[in-house]
Formats: C-alpha cells, sequence, structure tokens
C-alpha cells in the first residue's frame, strides 16, 4: 500500500473535524494550514516526521514573530494531525510537550479621557451607522461582529435590552463557485454570549431619535447585513483623523474597564461582556490605572509614625 502524503493526512483530518466544528472554526483551521503548516510538511512523508522536525518548524515559526495565541493555534492544529496520524497510520510517537512558548503580555489601548470625548462629539453631530457601533461598544461592551449582526428585533425597548443572538462573520465559501466568500450571521462566540444586555436610556433615546426602522438589521437599518471589514476600516480611519490610539476592539476594553472604576459588580459584568467566568473578566478586560492603584493604597491603615 503507497504510504499516505502528509497533504492527504491533513485533508481526511479536516474531513473528519468538519462533522463537529463550526464553520468558521473550519475556515480558520485550513488557513493557517494553507499559510503555516503546508510550506513546511508538504514535501515530508508524514513517517519521516520526528519530534526534532517539530522543532526546527517551531524554531522558524518563532523567528517570524508570529503573535502568541497563532503560534498556540498551529501548534494544536498540527499535533492534531500528527496525533491523528499515530492513531490511523502507526506514525512514530512523538514528544509534543517539549513545544512551548514564552507569552507576550501586550498591554490593551483603553480609551482616553479627552479620547472618550472626542467620540462623543462625534456621535452628537453625525447621526450615522459609525456613531451608533461606538455607542454600542462603548456603552454596552458588543463586540463588532455582535453589532453588525443585530436586528431591530433584538432591541426590546419596553424591557430596555439588547438580545445578542448572533455574530455577523464573512467566510469562505465551499459550494459554489460564484463567489469566493460570503457574509453570514453565525452562533455567538459560546453559550455565555447569547445574552441580554442592558440599554441605558441614553442610548435607548439616541436609537429612537436618529434611527427609523426600515429595515430588518439595525447598523444598516436595510435588509443587507452590515459589512463588519467596512465598520473596522471606517472607525480605523476615524482614529487617525483624530489622533486616537485604539482599536474597535478596544472600546468593548474601555467599556468593561470603566465599569469597574464606577464599581459595577463583577458578576454582572462579565454576564453583560458575555464571559463563560468572571476571571476572564479581570484578566482580559479590566486595566487599573496608577492613580486608582494609588487611591487602594492610601485605604491601608497608616502607623503612628513619626518620620524626621
Amino acid at each position: 500500500m503507497e504510504q499516505i502524503t502528509f497533504n492527504e493526512l491533513t485533508y481526511e483530518w479536516l474531513s473528519c473535524r468538519r462533522l463537529y466544528i463550526k464553520r468558521s472554526t473550519f475556515v480558520k483551521y485550513e488557513a493557517v494550514i494553507t499559510k503555516h503548516i503546508f510550506p513546511y510538511f508538504s514535501a515530508i512523508p508524514p513517517k519521516e516526521i520526528k519530534s526534532q522536525t517539530l522543532m526546527s518548524f517551531f524554531e522558524l515559526k518563532i523567528q517570524q514573530e508570529l503573535s502568541y495565541s497563532l503560534l498556540c493555534s498551529i501548534k494544536n492544529i498540527l499535533v492534531s494531525i500528527l496525533e491523528y496520524g499515530i492513531e490511523n497510520y502507526s506514525l512514530r510517537q512523538m514528544n509534543f510537550k517539549q513545544i512551548r512558548f514564552a507569552s507576550k503580555v501586550q498591554a490593551k489601548a483603553i480609551l482616553s479621557g479627552s479620547e472618550r470625548n472626542k467620540i462623543i462629539q462625534y456621535t452628537r453631530k453625525n447621526r450615522n451607522s459609525l456613531s451608533l457601533a461606538m455607542l454600542l461598544a462603548l456603552y454596552g461592551g458588543l463586540r463588532l461582529g455582535e453589532i453588525c449582526a443585530l436586528k431591530w428585533d433584538d432591541v426590546d425597548f419596553d424591557n430596555q435590552v439588547i438580545k445578542v443572538m448572533g455574530t455577523a462573520v464573512r467566510l469562505k465559501c465551499f459550494d459554489t463557485k460564484d463567489k469566493k466568500t460570503e457574509l453570514v450571521i453565525l452562533p455567538p462566540k459560546s453559550q455565555a454570549s447569547y445574552r441580554e444586555v442592558p440599554l441605558s436610556s441614553f442610548l435607548s433615546g439616541y436609537l429612537k431619535r436618529c434611527f427609523n426602522k426600515k429595515g430588518r438589521y439595525l447598523l444598516s437599518n436595510s435588509e443587507k447585513i452590515y459589512e463588519p471589514r467596512r465598520l473596522e476600516r471606517q472607525f480605523k480611519t476615524f482614529c487617525i483623523g483624530n489622533d486616537i490610539n485604539c482599536t474597535f476592539h478596544g472600546l468593548r476594553h474601555s467599556f468593561a474597564t470603566a465599569c469597574v472604576r464606577s464599581n459595577v459588580e463583577i458578576k454582572a459584568l462579565s454576564e453583560i461582556l458575555g464571559h463563560s467566568n468572571v476571571s476572564i473578566t479581570l484578566n482580559v478586560y479590566v486595566h487599573t490605572s496608577l492613580e486608582q492603584k494609588k487611591r487602594e493604597i492610601e485605604k491601608l491603615m497608616t502607623p503612628d509614625i513619626i518620620v524626621d
């Protein structure tokens, strides 16, 4: 029997995975494999892959200064492919535990007071899709894809809540040659991401005053889903023009941090953000300023000591 090639092994693994993973996850796997794994492993017979082969591969990837998250994704996919080969094609056992990466903790950019004011001033003068999207992220903590997927039916003015029921994503098409990608609404990121987000009075009023229900989707005010990449580009252009150092996702970070500084209960904030547990909220999204740290230190009881 002819030996299976690495590409054949990978596509067989992908076919099995496709049965039980999200379409967006499948697209991510395929992209990582095509860009990072195939160029190195396609010419290597699977039975000749050794632990040292993996170490050499990841040394190369580390030199390319890829993000910690991407390195972990490449590792998880490659290890899963090879474990499938070990189980089904008697590939040699390999030591995967020795492959480790140093996590680089990067400070998340959040809005300063002046930057927040610039956004507010813009939303007062410009009642458009960008204004509404920025307010939903900055005062509701919604993700970009979630905002683009919002329908008017998801807004409950009587109970002052927004129901997050999906996320807009552009994905590769597999079943048609007419178009390469399509914009679709997928389930939220996790089960916890299905949620009701309180709608503040001012944001509720802003919606009622500035937008008429002319279409199905909130942001486009039409029957078409608002393109997430378009929104991201618009926000980037806005930031460049107004000297603001923040990504669109940074608005969500800013919302979470502002809530903590305003003593919003952490469990409630975690549910508003759609996190599965409060540790994610605290470790990833909450940023403490130096001024706040100083105020907390001053809460300590000071000893009765006279210093000359």
